[in-house]
């Protein structure tokens, strides 16, 4: 998961392009996983670092430990000591001397050296000891735990020397004994770990989904290390939700929802690296095969100024920011970035902001499938939210290949024009123009006592296509940004959604879901709701909403339904002859009392889910957990395993409860 304060926690395995090289040391304790040299013109990154793994299954200390640098054919080394214990997984970096071409900063190094690494020819030894090895090529030697030789440097066989943008990159995480060439990604002891040996079985969870319930299990989030990885749904083809949870102190942070995906294989999604806000795409690959991904970046004038190729071996994950590598996009950034992959990926997408305490907040955005045409009717946001603490901002993603226009309309609950304050001014509507491939954004004002809510209808001018819209509302207590929540438009006849209720309604911990609904025509319409236990029976509940004419409501769970039980989990399900948006709202009161809200996509009855089904990225431990939640595809019964897998795709073992 996104990690508060840090651009490491949207961690993946790194990703190769070609080359081969041999390693040394095949059964040893610690391995020299990556390799980067950058004290060259036209360097990647600021420093060169080696970065040392234990693919093994116990503890190493490292205390009395050293790396040892040699330079060319010359015999002599280089001394720098290690301390500290490397765990199974686990990391370790030694951080070179700065160069002055460098564009991307690293991460803290676990041991620092001025010590700089020769640019065209090298040695590198991890050795368990301190004392210099004898000659330039100590093979055999007893105290020798790995050996990296590249370039022209003589006396053993050689590796291709990394270049200025590329690292040599030990396969698998670390955990097989081939290099390749690939984009560096250095990973620190506190970067998630890549245990390399965990059997099949302790990677699968059986789920069993009883017709019109569902399946919930939580990621115990234990460990103080944080785990990242994937998730895959074998055997049968649910829906399905991951609800990432963070604390820090003890105290509840942030929730996020994401749903689970099928694959694509041309994806755009909304890009930003500003302050506050960054995004994070994470990427998996279920396929047995690596697979090459082109990504283009389309600025806010819908000009394509960078782009690349990043390759994702078999069933691995790539979870980046857009300011790392292999991105690094500059701070300003606004706009779209457009995913090519040569196989079917699953993708998702969420934006975060550090607030004012310092505590990230992420929220779910959308994956534009690029093989759909896009629309060309109107599109309608369930929900916004302004003044009384609320602020909302509007994103629009051009999914075509040619300008798109139109109109952002705003709604009341009745349906009727309401004037909102953005920055600039203050209107009931407001035109927008996007170039082809890119983004566009209005930002609500929001500094009024009262709270203004409503609906949002993006109305497109004839002859233009719909734009992507996206809504993300956030919540300030005291100056403090405490909360952010994202939705999208999706209209249909029948929807579901997961919904949750635990604790005295406003007490700190409570939880208690809710819905926002848009009605999408002009007619006034009657929407039905019922509850159904997470078991599949009927709670016995269910009421229904008469909606005018665009009109709009947002209500929770124990206003809609004044009989639900205090402690409830299951579905809600709306149904209704005209044409509706909607989306699930989840909130809680943490322990100190901040009111926390996340978005809960809903599934469209009306269509069915086919294929593999993914969930891109999932976080535990190291203050987080993941809850996942099952259901069958309209409703029906469905059962299978989910398995678990690490950003280097070898089986990833977590306990669910």
């Amino acid at each position: 998961m996104l990690r508060p304060r840090s651009h490491a926690v949207l961690m993946a395995l790194i990703v190769f392009i070609s080359g081969s090289a041999k390693a040394y040391g095949q059964t040893r304790a610690v391995v020299i996983s990556q390799v980067y040299v950058g004290s060259v013109a036209d360097a990647r990154l600021k420093n060169d670092f080696i970065e040392l793994f234990n693919p093994g299954s116990e503890n190493v200390n490292l205390a009395g430990w050293s790396v040892q640098i040699g330079k060319g054919s010359v015999g002599s080394w280089n001394i720098v000591p290690l301390s500290g214990t490397l765990a199974p997984g686990q990391y370790f970096l030694v951080k070179g001397p700065a160069n002055t071409t460098g564009i991307a900063d690293i991460p803290a190094g676990d041991v620092n050296t001025s010590i700089a690494m020769d640019p065209t020819a090298g040695r590198l030894i991890i050795a368990n000891t301190t004392e210099a090895m004898n000659g330039t090529c100590p093979v055999g030697a007893t105290a020798l735990q790995d050996m990296y030789i590249y370039g022209t440097a003589n006396g053993c066989s050689n590796s291709p020397t990394p270049g200025p943008i590329e690292a040599n990159v030990r396969n698998a995480g670390g955990c097989e004994n081939i290099f390749s060439t690939a984009a560096p990604y250095p990973r620190n002891s506190a970067a998630p770990r890549s245990v390399c040996s965990t059997p099949d079985a302790a990677a699968q969870a059986a789920f069993t989904v009883p017709a019109g319930g569902g399946f919930s299990r939580t990621t115990a989030g234990s460990s103080s290390s944080l785990t990242v990885g994937s998730a895959r749904l074998q055997g049968a083809s649910p829906n399905g939700l991951a609800i990432f949870g963070f604390r820090q102190g003890g105290t509840l942070v942030n929730e996020a929802t994401v749903p689970s995906t099928t694959l694509v294989q041309n994806a755009l999604i909304y890009a930003e690296v500003d302050s506050p806000g960054n995004t994070g795409i994470a990427i998996a690959n279920p396929n047995n095969q690596e697979v090459g991904i082109r990504y283009t970046y389309w600025s806010a004038s819908g000009v394509a100024t960078r782009s690349g190729f990043i390759t994702i071996q078999a069933n691995g994950q790539l979870a980046r920011f857009l300011n790392e590598l292999p991105f690094s996009l500059p701070a300003g950034t606004k706009g779209a970035i457009e995913l090519l992959a040569d196989s079917p990926v699953g993708v998702i997408a969420l934006r975060g902001i550090t607030n004012e305490r310092s505590e990230f907040l992420v929220t779910t955005f959308p994956v534009v499938d690029m093989s759909v045409a896009p629309a060309n009717t109107p599109a309608t946001l369930a929900h916004f939210a302004v003044d009384g603490g609320w602020r909302t901002s509007v994103y629009l993603v051009n999914s075509s290949n040619s300008t798109e226009t139109g109109t952002l309309e705003f709604r009341d609950a009745a349906g009727q024009p309401i004037s909102i304050p953005f920055f600039g001014g203050s209107a009931s509507s407001i035109p927008y123009s996007i170039p082809a491939r890119t983004s566009n954004t209005v930002q609500f004002q929001g500094t009024g006592l009262t709270t203004k809510t409503g609906s949002i209808q993006v109305v497109p001018a004839g002859g233009t296509s719909t734009p992507i819209p996206v809504a993300e509302f956030s919540y300030r207590r005291n100056n403090v940004t405490v909360s952010t929540a994202g939705l999208t438009g999706i209209s249909s006849t029948k929807f579901r959604t997961y919904v949750e209720a635990s604790g005295a309604t406003g007490a700190n911990g409570s939880i208690q879901s809710g819905i926002a609904i848009g009605n999408a025509g002009v007619q006034a319409i009657t929407v039905e709701l019922s509850l159904v236990r997470i078991d599949g029976t009927p709670a016995g509940l269910s009421t229904t909403l008469n909606l005018a004419g665009n009109g709009q409501v947002a209500k929770f769970l124990n206003e809609l339904f004044p009989g639900v039980p205090s402690t409830f989990q299951g579905f809600l399900r709306t149904s209704t002859t005209g044409s509706i948006t909607m989306v699930g709202l989840r909130s809680r009161f943490n322990e100190r009392g901040d009111f926390l809200i996340t978005t809960v996509p809903p599934v469209d009855e009306n269509s069915s889910t086919a294929g593999t089904v993914v969930f891109p990225h999932f976080a535990d431990s190291g203050g987080y957990t993941t809850q996942f939640v099952l259901f069958g595809p309209n409703g029906q019964a469905s059962s299978g395993t989910m398995r678990t897998l690490n950003p280097a795709g070898r089986n990833l073992a977590i306990t669910l409860q």
